[in-house]
């Protein structure tokens, strides 16, 4: 959890994707009743067992002591199943076009973080197939106008995008912005959610044009040493293949 954030004490906190090792500072700091919902494993027992009887908090891997019997989700997917039990107490949530906006977010998410699919104990599986099918029907209408906007320009917006053109596409389209922090000496991930929680479409083109250049940069490395390279060692025995490329631009 980062360090410089200074609480507010009538302030109740949720964190996020994080602090599930972090608990005794983490109240300490914010206070006995901050909630934590996080996907990442617990490192110690106590902690686990606090977590299974704390309703402030959350985390799929506290449930059994042998982990592969937990249900595995990314982040995106864990928020993603609050989602739905809570659109189950509060007809709000449950409007479609907000409905369909969560259900291509999750589905985004779930797929580019590479959670294992075939997980019998989550519903990873659902979430990718419920999200394809909103994405494939997406128009501005039924689902939210930036993210259609972004589906539309990272071409998934047909009914032949796959799980995989979804990943390379969408997926490491949000992820580039971060990626590029170091080069344009800005925080991207910050600009990439300002664009997304927005209604600005040039913030996106300017995400876009940050994306090709990200890409081009990475062509630029892939040279004919590369690609031998990478020949040799597709098949190699242990599968694990370290390139360490020439004249990378600097930082």
């Amino acid at each position: 959890v980062p360090s410089f954030v200074v609480p507010n004490p009538d302030t109740q906190y949720i964190i996020l994707d994080m602090g599930s090792n972090e608990l005794e500072s983490i109240r300490e700091k914010f206070g006995r009743n901050t909630f934590i919902i996080d996907h990442h494993l617990i490192e110690d027992e106590s902690i686990r067992n606090r977590f299974m009887f704390d309703t402030a908090l959350l985390n799929p891997h506290c449930l059994n002591e042998d982990d592969s019997l937990n249900a595995d989700y990314c982040a995106t997917g864990l928020a993603y199943r609050i989602y739905t039990e809570l659109a189950e107490k509060y007809p709000a949530l449950s409007e479609q076009k907000l409905q369909n906006t969560i259900q291509a977010i999750a589905c985004i998410g779930t797929i580019t973080d590479m959670v294992n699919v075939a997980d019998e104990h989550s519903q990873n599986r659902f979430i990718i197939q419920q999200g394809l099918d909103v994405i494939h029907h997406a128009d501005k209408n039924n689902i939210d106008e930036t993210l259609h906007y972004v589906l539309e320009q990272t071409g998934v917006l047909n009914e032949t995008a796959t799980a995989k053109d979804v990943a390379f596409n969408t997926g490491s389209f949000i992820n580039s912005a971060s990626r590029m922090s170091s080069v344009i000496q800005e925080n991207g991930a910050m600009l990439m959610y300002q664009a997304l929680t927005g209604t600005d479409t040039a913030k996106i083109d300017a995400l876009l044009a940050l994306n090709k250049q990200r890409k081009d940069m990475v062509k630029e490395l892939q040279d004919d040493r590369y690609h031998t390279f990478l020949q040799q060692e597709r098949f190699s025995d242990s599968r694990i293949a370290v390139y360490v490329a020439e004249n990378i631009p600097p930082a």
